[in-house]
């Protein structure tokens, strides 16, 4: 199935699935634990795609350039939320990329601070509609540097 074949509320819960993986692991973004909840997807009562802060609970107009003033993330995040705003209005999916791996000049690798927690990461969010295939290879394990196609003319 294509993503654009899946109606709002299902991408909505695809976008969902997405935040709530991220919550789980590493730094937790998108989790208060004061609150004890995650931050949502969700529409306004005119229908408009919102997203409900972990922190404030309160309602951030995602659609908007401005206005994000109860958005408890960061930039990087921001930009994830954006991407995932943008699948879920137009059906148009993801770069897996936001979720790395990023070469060692880009924060020694680690952008987001999550250590080995962003490989499960990654592999959690695999197979959600939300996310486009990955056309990159990625290194059979976190301590090879050998790509997959590089290691089978090996084994040849």
């Amino acid at each position: 199935m294509m993503a654009a074949d899946y109606t709002r509320t299902e991408r909505a819960a695809h976008a969902n699935a997405v935040i709530e993986e991220i919550a789980k692991v590493g730094r937790r973004f998108f989790w208060s634990e004061e609150h004890q909840r995650v931050s949502r997807f969700d529409f306004d009562t005119g229908g408009r795609l919102i997203l409900v802060d972990r922190e404030t609970g309160r309602n951030v107009h995602v659609t908007q350039r401005e206005g994000w003033h109860n958005f408890s993330e960061g930039g990087t995040l921001r930009a994830v939320v954006e991407a995932l705003a943008g699948y879920i209005r137009e059906g148009v999916q993801i770069n897996p990329r936001y979720f790395g791996p990023w070469p060692a000049y880009i924060c020694d690798g680690d952008l987001w601070g999550y250590g080995e927690a962003m490989a499960p990461l990654r592999a959690a969010l695999a197979a959600n509609p939300a996310l486009r295939p990955s056309r990159c290879p990625t290194p059979t394990s976190s301590s090879s540097t050998t790509w997959p196609a590089a290691a089978e003319k090996e084994a040849s």
